[in-house]
């Protein structure tokens, strides 16, 4: 099978990988220079759940978060946050960890 894939950014990428995966021959047809310098390459769409409502949304970004460490741990990695902020996190969530930074 021959496939054209528009675009080149993290949704092209991920179709082109998954057909090529299953046999297919295909091409990737991208508008910019590089790939990913779209709507990808400009996003702030990092994998998170913090703050994230309703319960089951965050649970959504959980899940979203685990497949990524399964399937694409090679691409990806999760380094942390520092958040600098009045509100009081949940300090029983156990997603994330927090440690409090003092001013010593």
């Amino acid at each position: 099978m021959n496939v054209v894939v528009v675009g080149a950014g993290i949704i092209g990428a991920s179709i082109s990988k998954h057909l090529t995966d299953r046999g297919a021959k295909v091409t990737v047809v991208e508008a910019a220079a590089a790939p990913a310098t779209a709507a990808t390459g400009k996003s702030w769409a990092w994998l998170n759940a913090n703050y994230k409502k309703p319960k089951h949304y965050r649970d959504l970004n959980l899940r979203s978060m685990e497949l990524w460490q399964r399937d694409y741990g090679h691409l990806c990695h999760f380094c942390g946050s520092i958040m600098l902020h009045d509100e009081r996190p949940d300090l029983r969530d156990p997603a994330y960890p927090i440690q409090h930074i003092t001013q010593q």
